[in-house]
């Protein structure tokens, strides 16, 4: 079986390399815990660009460690979204939640927008 690089092995790697514990990182990014193991056993997208840019200050990494961060990190942002459904003139905020959801696969174009649909009338935003 292949081992493929992904973002969440790579940022463990860096950080068991640059002799950093968890709770390092965590204080020093100022994320949530849950969040950041989630990282790094790629049950979530990368982080955001500027935690980014603190893990690069944080660890000191050079050109070559910045440049394979940041591929990886795209990677995992287009891995986390390509099972996004089309678009089909819905609105967009249905799309921009999707990926949150492991199960997202298995509900529909308008049981999405069923879902929305109630929540914003139960917020009053939406008038039948």
């Amino acid at each position: 079986m292949e081992n493929i690089r992904t973002f969440g092995n790579y940022l463990q790697e860096l950080r068991m390399t640059h002799s950093r514990t968890k709770v390092d990182m965590i204080r020093h990014l100022g994320v949530d815990p849950v969040s950041y193991c989630d990282v790094e056993r790629d049950l979530r997208e990368a982080f955001e660009n500027f935690i980014l840019v603190r893990i690069v200050q944080y660890l000191c990494l050079d050109e070559t460690e910045q440049k394979t961060l940041y591929d990886l990190a795209a990677e995992s942002r287009k891995r986390e979204y390509k099972n996004l459904i089309p678009r089909n003139n819905k609105p967009e905020y249905l799309y921009s939640t999707v990926h949150l959801a492991p199960w997202a696969d298995d509900k529909s174009v308008d049981e999405w927008q069923q879902m929305v649909d109630d929540l914003r009338r139960r917020k009053g935003e939406l008038i039948d």
